[in-house]
């Protein structure tokens, strides 16, 4: 994974895929800035202080939940031999394997939900 590419996305607050609302009071969904980092590189960000002016996670696609459709490789495919490939008592509950299996990696400052 090392010199492996993976898109993070990098927001000043850690709201990323949000609603704000701008200095006029208007409400706006807002996307992250997205760049092409190196896991070292998003490691270093990680342990960055939460105070700093920034916000950085990646929420990775190891793969498609269907090996025989292929299993599409994502950006984190490196690691897919490290995540189960499914939560066993969710296939159980709803009688059928997962569409995709993500990973994803966040800042404590990251937000998990809308404020």
């Amino acid at each position: 994974m090392a010199d492996r590419p993976i898109t993070v996305a990098i927001t000043p607050d850690g709201f990323a895929d949000a609603v704000k609302q701008s200095a006029d009071g208007m409400a706006y969904f807002t996307e992250p800035c997205s760049e092409k980092i190196t896991m070292p590189k998003l490691l270093d960000f990680l342990r960055e202080p939460p105070n700093q002016h920034r916000s950085v996670s990646q929420n990775g696609n190891l793969g498609s939940g269907d090996a025989e459709a292929g299993a599409e490789a994502g950006e984190l495919a490196p690691l897919r031999g490290d995540v189960p490939p499914d939560v066993s008592w969710a296939t159980e509950a709803l009688d059928r394997g997962p569409d995709a299996v993500n990973l994803w990696v966040r800042h404590l400052k990251t937000a998990l939900k809308l404020p």
